[in-house]
């Protein structure tokens, strides 16, 4: 695991594995609340990582405490596709074979019988889900809230800082590409970021904390580390469901690419 790699230790000074990374994401400190003998007393100090919605239904989904029938977790998004035409959820057929796909079936079950009219190539749909929660990794403002947590101090308001001044920059790059700005224009925003960037970071520097090295590519990289059941807990937590699952065919006749038979939303839009 990379945050081994990078020196980053647990609280208590070991080495990360998946229980121990678990039970950090799970933790009520995460959330912003101050734990006495177990019970949650009230909210700490230190700023929360994770608002208390995304934690609660990230700690659910870790320990199981759904209620009703609960997928076998065996795949990736068992349990969270429904039909776009009769809105009965999909499961997976022909698992054992190269083209696995999740399907509305027409088997009556405890939710009814479905259409059978529709399926998705689990292998590309689990693809596109796994890349868009990369893409919610690594976003900037998260990103800098992490690296704050893992580093001990409470100072979320500058690494905030520096996040949105690495948004501006990247947004200054598209408009000169785009020819929206010429090269002047693009090198004065250059300069005035990078200046505000030394002064926040020269800021930082003067606080005594450990040095870290959490990153997007970290980030991610712990993400694919992870087990089938982890990274779908981690789905669970961070992505709206029911996911629907829309025609695989146009108008025209032509195939639907998988990207836009599904409307991926993050919990939190909800």
């Amino acid at each position: 695991m990379r945050l081994n790699a990078a020196g980053v230790l647990t609280p208590r000074g070991n080495q990360w594995g998946q229980v121990a990374l678990r039970r950090a994401l799970t933790s009520p400190h995460i959330a912003g609340l101050k734990i006495y003998r177990g019970e949650i007393v009230g909210d700490a100090e230190w700023p929360p990582v994770l608002d208390r919605e995304t934690w609660a239904e990230l700690r659910q989904a870790a320990t199981g405490r759904k209620t009703g029938r609960r997928p076998s977790g065996r795949y990736l998004l068992t349990g969270m596709l429904t039909c776009h035409i009769c809105g009965r959820p999909l499961f997976v057929k022909n698992e054992r074979r190269k083209y696995a796909e999740y399907r509305c079936t027409t088997v009556t079950g405890s939710k009814g019988q479905g259409c059978g009219r529709t399926s998705v190539s689990m292998a590309r749909l689990d693809d596109h889900i796994r890349t868009r929660i990369r893409g919610w990794l690594a976003d900037p403002g998260r990103v800098a809230r992490i690296q704050a947590w893992f580093a001990g101090y409470d100072d979320v308001d500058t690494a905030a800082q520096l996040a949105e001044i690495e948004r501006r920059l990247v947004k200054a790059r598209q408009w000169w590409t785009a020819g929206d700005i010429d090269d002047t224009g693009f090198e004065e925003i250059q300069s005035e970021l990078n200046r505000r960037r030394a002064q926040l970071a020269e800021q930082q520097n003067r606080r005594v904390r450990p040095k870290v090295n959490i990153s997007a590519e970290l980030l991610a990289d712990t993400f694919d580390a992870m087990t089938v059941p982890e990274q779908r807990a981690v789905v669970a937590a961070m992505v709206a469901v029911p996911i629907v699952v829309g025609p695989g065919r146009q108008v025209d006749g032509t195939t639907t690419p998988v990207d836009q038979r599904v409307n991926i939303r993050a919990a939190w839009e909800d």
